[in-house]
Order: structure tokens, then C-alpha cells, then sequence
């Protein structure tokens, strides 16, 4: 065989083999989630810098189904033509999701600076109490954009922190700015207890002995509802408030979560079945929580990142501390999309219609140290809703 004639054939055999090879890596990238979305950006796959803040927006709107309940504020700026990603999102899912994506748009010279908030390498305590009779969040630290509003007594958890003000997530679960001087920070402990302790909301305004002005609608704790026409409460420093009980409307929980509690037992091993909602044919995660609540009155939204948007916010990714049963749990997917619902039962165990395993309406701790932990649902926790009439 001459010379000639062999190198044509390695050169036919190297085309061979870049070519099979070339198609099966393309075979695997149109499997992957994160290539598909990088492909609806830009269908070349070839980023275009000046498009970043753009392609950051539309990541965004990708994964977080309520951009109000999930923290994500990411930006692009280039310098001697190097691109940085700096920000802040509040899950490491969304992170390692917004870094994949960009990677598959093909930008080489990109560095990522994005932080996890809370930040608790600078903040000494992540959560508080408003002191005042309400606090304004904003969108950005002194600006005037507003988001939402905190009334006095109400639990908030404390993300980052920007000169005089604190990057908060108030009870209703919606981020935003708020001045540091309207919040009293406390440690974990007091937190939970605080959020635990049986509260009245006001129904009309209110002015205190001393003239603290308490608007109708805040969170108060009710120190004794005594035998009279009225009831007595406490102060965020924790000072006696004397009110008129048809001021306060009473919360009672107890019955309502033993009805919700009995509901999803009654559903134990029953089969799982995506979009389902009966015992015979099975039910889905969301299904369940929507069943237990609508046997006390609550008519839920269908889906899991629905549901996320009802009730206070009374535990997070790194809080489990004041979770009680009856609480509606949710969980992420790999991409950090809300994908999963369950009910807190007590001792650290929720119960929950899956797919995992058993393929049935289960029971799963979420300490490491049970028998039946399950890692995957306390890595993608994200929070858990107490949910009320």
C-alpha cells in the first residue's frame, strides 16, 4: 500500500470519527434542559455580549414562576473583554442553572461573582420584627419603587444588608428593601417562638397608652383573653397593651389542622398519578394539599407554585425551627423551579403524594437522622406556608 493511499484512508477515518462523535454530543445536548433554553435565547447559540441584561431577564422569568417570592437580581457588565456576572439570588439551584445556560451560549471569557443570600458572612442576625407601625419595601435600597408594605408585629427574615437598609423577605414570602430603623433583629430562637405564639389581628387602629400607633390588620401577640370585654396583649418590646376584644379578630388553628392532618392520612400508600385528585385512580403531590385544605374551607390553586403564593412564610431553606403541623412544604426541581408540595405532620415528617420510589402518597423525615430521611427533599427544600381561613 503506497504512501498516498494511506494517508486518505486516516484522513477518511478521522472525518468518521469527528463526525459520529460531533453527532452523538449533539444527540445528548438537545436532551439537556439547560442547551434547550440557551437555544430559545439565541438559536445559534452564540451569546452576544451587549444581550446580556437580556438573557439574565428571560433566565429569570424561566425559572422563578413569581419573581416577587424568589430573590434573583443578576447583571452583566465587560471590562478588557472579560464578561462578570455579579448579583445575588437567594437559591444555589438558580445559580448553578444561570451559569449553565450562559456557558452553553458559548461565552468564553465570562466570570461569575454571584452570592447566595442571606448573606450570612456579614449579617449577626437574619431575622426580625417591625417596631413601627409600618415599613415600606422597595425594590432597591432608597429608592421609591414600591413592593410591599410590613405592619407592626410582623415576622421578617433578613437577606442582606445595604446601608441603612436590609434586603428583607417579609411573612407573605415577598422580598424587598426596607430601613434598618423600622426592624428589631433577633436571634433564631426568639423567632420561632415569636412566630409560634398565638397572635389576634387588630381590626381597627389602635393608639397604646404611651401613643405607639398600631394599625388595623398587624400580627399581635395575646398575652391572656381573660373573662371580660377585654383582652390583653404585647408590644414588640413586650410591653402590656389593653384592647377592646371586638377590635381583634382570634385565631384558632388547632381544630382546623387536625382536620387537615386526618384528611392526608386517609390518603396513606394510595398510588401516585400525576394530575390526579381521588383515592381510586391516585393523587399528586398538589392534589393532596389542595384536598386537606378544601375539608376546612381553603380553596388552594392547583398547582404546587400556586399554592406557594398563599399563607405566611414560616420556615426557609436554613429555618425549620418553627414549623408546626399542618404547614404545606415545597420543594425545587433540579433546574429551581417549584416542583413538589407536602404536609408537615410533626417530629420532623411530612406526608406527601410522590413519585419517588414507592410511586404513592408517603411519609419522609427531613432530619438526616431518621430512618425514613430522604436527602433529595432537604437539599430542595425551599420553604413551608401556614395557611389560615
Amino acid at each position: 500500500m503506497n504512501n498516498k493511499r494511506i494517508v486518505y484512508i486516516l484522513i477518511f477515518i478521522f472525518i468518521l470519527i469527528n463526525f459520529n462523535c460531533t453527532d452523538k454530543a449533539g444527540k445528548e445536548k438537545k436532551g439537556d434542559y439547560f442547551y434547550e433554553i440557551a437555544g430559545k435565547l439565541e438559536s445559534s447559540l452564540k451569546g452576544d455580549v451587549s444581550k446580556i441584561d437580556l438573557y439574565l431577564d428571560n433566565i429569570k422569568k424561566v425559572l422563578i414562576s413569581d419573581p416577587f417570592y424568589i430573590y434573583f437580581n443578576l447583571e452583566g457588565n465587560t471590562k478588557n473583554g472579560t464578561l462578570t456576572i455579579t448579583g445575588d439570588v437567594e437559591r444555589k439551584e438558580h445559580k448553578n442553572s444561570t451559569i449553565k445556560i450562559l456557558n452553553n451560549l458559548g461565552f468564553r471569557n465570562i466570570k461569575f461573582n454571584i452570592g447566595i443570600v442571606p448573606d450570612r458572612e456579614h449579617l449577626k442576625y437574619l431575622f426580625g420584627i417591625i417596631k413601627t407601625p409600618y415599613s415600606f419595601m422597595t425594590s432597591a435600597a432608597g429608592n421609591k419603587e414600591p413592593m410591599d408594605e410590613c405592619l407592626y408585629g410582623e415576622p421578617v427574615y433578613i437577606l442582606k444588608e445595604a446601608g441603612d437598609f436590609f434586603l428583607i423577605k417579609n411573612f407573605s414570602g415577598y422580598w424587598g428593601y426596607a430601613k434598618k430603623s423600622t426592624i428589631r433583629t433577633v436571634d433564631k430562637e426568639f423567632f420561632a417562638e415569636y412566630i409560634n405564639k398565638e397572635k389576634v389581628i387588630l381590626t381597627d387602629d389602635f393608639k397604646t397608652g404611651n401613643g405607639v400607633f398600631i394599625p388595623k390588620g398587624s400580627l399581635t401577640v395575646l398575652k391572656s383573653w381573660g373573662d371580660t370585654g377585654k383582652c390583653t396583649l404585647l408590644s414588640v418590646d413586650n410591653s402590656e397593651i389593653i384592647i377592646e376584644k371586638k377590635k381583634c379578630i382570634r385565631s384558632e388553628r388547632k381544630a382546623e389542622m387536625e382536620m387537615i392532618l386526618s384528611s392526608a392520612g386517609s390518603y396513606l400508600n394510595t398510588v401516585y398519578n400525576l394530575g390526579g385528585k381521588n383515592s381510586e385512580t391516585g393523587i399528586d403531590c398538589s392534589g393532596l394539599v389542595q384536598y386537606c385544605f378544601r375539608t376546612i374551607g381553603i380553596n388552594l390553586p392547583r398547582d404546587a407554585k400556586q399554592q406557594y403564593l398563599s399563607g405566611n412564610l414560616v420556615a426557609t431553606g436554613y429555618f425549620l425551627k418553627a414549623l408546626k403541623p399542618g404547614d404545606a412544604l415545597f420543594f425545587l426541581n433540579s433546574e429551581g423551579k417549584i416542583a413538589h408540595t407536602g404536609i408537615y405532620i410533626g417530629n420532623n415528617k411530612m406526608i406527601h403524594a410522590t413519585s419517588y420510589d414507592k410511586f404513592s402518597t408517603q411519609i419522609h423525615s427531613i432530619i438526616p437522622s431518621d430512618e425514613d430521611y430522604n436527602e433529595s427533599f432537604h437539599r430542595t427544600f425551599l420553604g413551608a406556608k401556614r395557611i389560615f381561613k
